[in-house]
């Protein structure tokens, strides 16, 4: 259909032009340097605060760790300001990489990761909030990689987004209370990581009774 071609140029176009107005941004080089960004936010103003926030929304979009990008806005900007532009940053980059798969790439990563999607497809159709949710608390997998998966099966988008604001917060606060030096950052980030846990253990706990409800179901049916 001509709209979704369309569509398609749309978001191709904005892509270039975020990666072309920040390819020769000296954010790439000093990305680890805070003192250095610090230093670039006063002296440059509002316009450097808007560059870093495209630059943040292009690092992540292409994989950049999310951790690294919370603790620098904790430094940068506080705990809360921090929190808030670093989840911005991360949920666009994810919108950005999964409108990207679902509208441009779409081909290219069906030859590129056929078998894995199959898998991935079967594991998101039913739940997708749950399931996205579960990818982005667990310490495996690659953030790009579910991203772009995601876009490719066509993962409703709101679960998609959703699931993936809840699973960004917690590291998210920790690295951005780290980031700005709370002094009892250490506690707050127990307090996380026991909260990660027991939200971690609810989320199996529902998609396995959703199993096997499902395969009870199947059961009877046949």
């Amino acid at each position: 259909m001509n709209w979704k071609r369309g569509l398609k140029s749309l978001i191709l176009v904005a892509l270039l032009g975020l990666i072309f107005v920040e390819m020769d941004s000296p954010l790439w080089h000093h990305i680890a340097d805070r003192h250095w960004i610090a230093d670039y936010l006063s002296q440059e103003g509002w316009l450097a605060r808007g560059s870093l926030l495209i630059f943040g929304i292009v690092f992540t979009g292409i994989g950049g760790p999310r951790q690294l990008l919370a603790a620098l806005f904790g430094f940068l900007f506080g705990a809360v300001g921090g929190i808030a532009a670093s989840l911005c940053c991360s949920l666009s980059g994810a919108t950005l990489a999964y409108s990207v798969s679902r509208f441009v790439l779409f081909n290219t990563l069906q030859k590129r990761f056929g078998r894995k999607l199959e898998k991935f497809q079967r594991l998101v159709e039913h739940q997708p909030f749950l399931k996205i949710l579960m990818i982005r608390l667990l310490p495996v997998g690659s953030n790009i990689i579910t991203n772009l998966l995601s876009g490719c099966v066509a993962v409703r988008f709101i679960p998609f987004l959703l699931g993936s604001l809840l699973g960004y917060l917690p590291q998210t606060i920790i690295f951005a209370l780290a980031g700005a030096g709370v002094g009892n950052a250490s506690r707050y980030q127990l307090i996380v990581s026991v909260a990660l846990g027991a939200i971690s253990f609810a989320v199996g706990i529902l998609l396995y009774r959703s199993h096997l409800q499902r395969r009870v179901e199947s059961m009877i049916k046949e």
